[in-house]
């Protein structure tokens, strides 16, 4: 492994040598270039780029899925965060849970310090989203662990938002409500945004789902109404967000803030206090203040994207004691600095194309402080990371030039290295080919691997005991209440990624806007962490020390802290398809994103508009340049900046505005999704079999990934026994089912609007430990539904003012048929610990949401 730091460092170098020669041929670039031929044409020539706005992502690889404004008003969304909840089956990651948690998101195609800087924003204020695969995400200096969203805001948008939401399920014992005020302004290169969200829901007893629970209180005959199956929760969020971009150095800036106190209740049963009585209760107390900012700015020929984001938090949790009186109490103290620069450039120009260069450099710094009155020693860790690493892209074919007899093709390489003050060196690198042999196919393969410490949430969270949780005994076959008992574990060691994956993005030629992705995904990993547990009987025979069981065998408590694995194993494949158009309008409106540029530099050939031939791809380039917000100027060809230079040298701001004027609202004066080649008779797009030949439109859209799990192992030791968690032999937390889905579509036509989603878990089962009494669990397959109606009353009433005007009337029903998983043991019976009220205790759920915009 010793020649992996050297490949990575390798790399670097060859990162920076692109730099140091980007410059030199800056220097030496001559006139007569296409975007100088570009600068020279004709007043009135129409330049032919393709379907492109300000803040798409130029890259080779294609967009998994992409959505316009007339799509997203389909959603039926309220924020940003409602938008990427409806495209969750294009953004899931396809290798096997790496990464985990939520995408990574760029805005206008530039990084941003933080999810909380735009999760809140209206859906009107944007005018596209893309999604891209994991290998896009090294381009930005992050792992190729999760897919790409990219949101391009609308230029100009103003707007006060105020929502309020009520909910709660058929069968009643329980209600939620949220109230939102959002205000965002967009005008002039600057973006302001103020957020205040309260949400608060009622406890949840398993009296109130017809529980009963004997109690060994004297006087008490039924605990169930001091157990919850849903805590009492209360949460408040505030957030600012500020942007700006400055048009005369070429920079731009963002700040936001975001303060948030989360408080909950949950009930373990009773205790005997000796006089009585009293609740166990469970009380949680968090509060964070988080910052971050993100400068952007060009340096030479490079674009330089520098963020920070630091978060506070401060976590309180007291425990009722079981007997007696009083609580134990455990706290967190959680700080956390992340600090990133990238720089990405575009150094060397091949046949083929340019090289895209991206090097990232990071400074994270965190401390975890723990406290516990059941533990004689606090905890406290803390971890500086400093790591870097480069990417290179080199396209090696294009499309009707350099080797176009093979398609379009780039390989791309990757490989950096971090410090950490606790774990030492690591390292990590990647190798991918990428190769589009024809215009509407793209396939990927991606070898990647990478060193990797666990968190230090893993390594240093508090303990917590929960008492009276109802478990059943695989050991026994019998419901117990017993203790868990979670937090964290100071043993675990870092963990060693080796995977493949393959893709193939295909976008159907006989459906307009229609794309069906593919991917294999194969993950071999050592020294795994496994966070979070579960009791299996698989578990207490690989780790029979985290279970407490009296003389009698009866269990009394599991320790469900992190653990490390040996080994473990699994293979993927998943399916993803996605489509979007107009309905009910006519044949010609809604299509021609057909022609739009294939994502990347050194992609497609040249285009022909008013008798004059240019580089489709420089012309894009440079329109993106002088539209970004600021404008790129060191990016635009000398004669352009020559023209737009006054009498003292310097830029005249008013021939700038002229310009782009002229050449941002070319495209953004076109409806949306037609370019230039449809307006001048190009080639007929691919067909919508949902559109009429006259009328007006609506829009739909469809979404649909699954997934089969074609092999997950673990092993416990060099040598040792090979646990098939398919099979049932599961160490996490819950069976594992071969087969996946999930679904989201909806419509909006003439004010009305609806959104469905559906989920599918396979059947699964998890094994008992073979002694007798024992049984085996089988776990049936569940689809559920959830829809979603909704209204734009003054587009419904064609009311312009008044109260009316902007107002949208929303109802949602989730698990629309009360699907409820069925677990059952060898004898059919029904485990108390897996009723259906336990594992979905809210069912069938009802709500209503009204919101205003002003």
């Amino acid at each position: 492994m010793k020649l992996l730091p050297l490949f990575a460092s390798s790399l670097l170098a060859i990162g920076w040598a692109n730099a140091l020669h980007a410059q030199d041929t800056a220097q030496a670039a001559e006139p007569g270039s296409e975007e100088d031929e570009a600068i020279s044409m004709p007043p009135g020539t129409i330049v032919v780029t393709g379907e492109r706005i300000r803040g798409q992502l130029i890259v080779d690889q294609p967009p998994i899925a992409e959505y316009d404004s007339e799509d997203i008003a389909a959603f039926g969304a309220s924020s940003i965060a409602d938008i990427i909840a409806a495209i969750e089956p294009a953004t899931g990651g396809a290798r096997g849970g790496r990464g985990g948690g939520r995408p990574i998101f760029l805005i206008n195609g530039m990084r941003v310090s933080s999810w909380r800087e735009f999760h809140s924003y209206p859906p009107e204020s944007v005018a596209k989203v893309e999604v891209f695969s994991e290998e896009v995400a090294q381009r930005f200096g992050y792992d190729p662990d999760q897919r790409v969203v990219n949101i391009v805001l609308k230029n100009d948008y103003a707007a006060l938002t105020v929502e309020g939401e009520l909910e709660a399920p058929a069968r009643g014992g329980y209600w939620r409500n949220e109230e939102e005020v959002t205000y965002l302004k967009i005008a002039d290169g600057a973006r302001l945004n103020f957020n205040l969200d309260v949400e608060d829901s009622s406890l949840l007893t398993e009296a109130e789902r017809g529980f009963t629970v004997p109690s060994a209180i004297a006087g008490v005959v039924d605990e169930a109404p001091f157990r919850s199956l849903l805590a009492d929760t209360w949460q408040v969020e505030g957030t600012a967000n500020y942007a700006k971009a400055f048009l005369d150095s070429g920079s731009s800036i963002s700040l936001n803030a975001t303060l948030s106190r989360e408080e909950s209740m949950s009930l373990s049963g009773l205790r005997d206090t000796g006089t009585g009585a009293d609740p166990i209760e469970r009380r949680t107390r968090t509060d964070a203040l988080s910052l971050g900012g993100a400068y952007n700015r060009n340096i030479g020929s490079w674009k330089a994207t520098f963020t920070s984001d630091a978060v506070l938090s401060n976590s309180d949790t007291e425990i009722d004691r079981r007997t007696g009186s009083g609580f134990d109490t455990a706290e967190t103290r959680l700080r956390t600095v992340v600090n990133k620069a990238t720089f990405t450039g575009y150094p060397v120009e091949l046949p083929a194309g340019e090289i895209s260069t991206t090097i990232d450099l990071g400074l994270d710094w965190k401390r975890l402080e723990s406290a516990d009155t059941r533990s004689a020693v606090d905890a406290s860790i803390t971890r500086r990371r400093l790591d870097g690493g480069v990417n290179v892209n080199i396209p090696i074919a294009r499309r009707g030039g350099a080797w176009g007899a093979i398609g379009t093709a780039s390989i791309n390489l990757a490989g950096g290295a971090e410090d950490l003050s606790d774990f030492g060196r690591l390292a990590n690198w990647t190798a991918g080919l990428n190769w589009s042999p024809f215009d509407k196919l793209n396939l990927q393969l991606t070898r990647i691997w990478r060193e990797v410490a666990p968190d230090i949430s893993a390594l240093g969270n508090p303990r917590i005991d929960e008492f009276n949780v109802p478990v059943f005994d695989f050991a026994t076959g019998q419901d117990v209440l017993a203790t868990v008992i979670t937090g964290g574990n100071p043993n675990l060691a870092q963990e060693t990624q080796s995977d493949w994956k393959f893709g193939a993005n295909w976008q159907l030629p006989f459906w307009d806007n229609t794309r069906l992705q593919a991917d294999y995904g194969i993950n071999r990993s050592r020294d795994v962490t496994l966070s979070s547990p579960a009791y299996t009987a698989a578990f207490e025979q690989a780790f029979p020390d985290r279970i407490e069981r009296d003389p009698a065998g009866e269990l009394l408590a599991i320790d469900r802290r992190p653990v490390t694995l040996f080994e473990t194993r699994s293979r993927t494949l998943s399916f993803g398809l996605s489509t979007r158009g107009r309905i009910g309008g006519s044949q010609g409106e809604g299509h021609g994103r057909g022609a739009r540029a294939s994502g990347g530099r050194g992609h497609g050939g040249p285009a022909t508009g008013g008798g004059a031939r240019v580089d489709a791809e420089r012309s894009a380039r440079m329109r993106e340049a002088l539209c970004a917000e600021p404008p790129q100027l060191d990016r635009l060809p000398p004669p352009m900046l020559e023209r737009l230079r006054g009498e003292d040298g310097e830029i005249d701001q008013k021939r700038l505005k002229q310009l782009r004027e002229r050449m941002c609202a070319a495209r953004s004066n076109a409806p949306d999704g037609e370019n230039a080649e449809q307006h001048g008779g190009g080639r007929a797009p691919a067909a919508n079999p949902f559109a009429r030949r006259s009328g007006g439109g609506g829009r739909y859209f469809a979404s649909f990934n699954h997934t089969i799990t074609l092999e997950n192992e673990v092993t416990l030791a060099r040598g040792g026994p090979v646990l098939d968690q398919l099979d049932g032999f599961v160490l996490g937390s819950g069976a594992i089912p071969k087969h996946s889905s999930r679904l989201e579509t909806g419509l909006f036509l003439d004010g009305y609007g609806m959104r469905l989603s559906g989920r599918y878990l396979g059947e699964a089962v998890l094994r008992g430990s073979g002694l007798p009494g024992a049984s085996d669990l089988f776990f049936g397959d569940l689809l559920t539904f959830d829809i979603r109606l909704f209204a734009n009353l003054g587009q419904v009433f064609e009311r312009e003012d008044g109260v009316l005007k902007n107002l949208r009337v929303a109802f949602r029903i989730d698990n629309i048929f009360d699907g409820q998983r069925r677990v059952v043991d060898a004898s059919g019976t029904v485990p108390d610990a897996y009723d259906p009220r336990r594992i979905d205790p809210v069912g069938r759920y009802l709500g209503i949401d009204v919101r205003k915009v002003f």
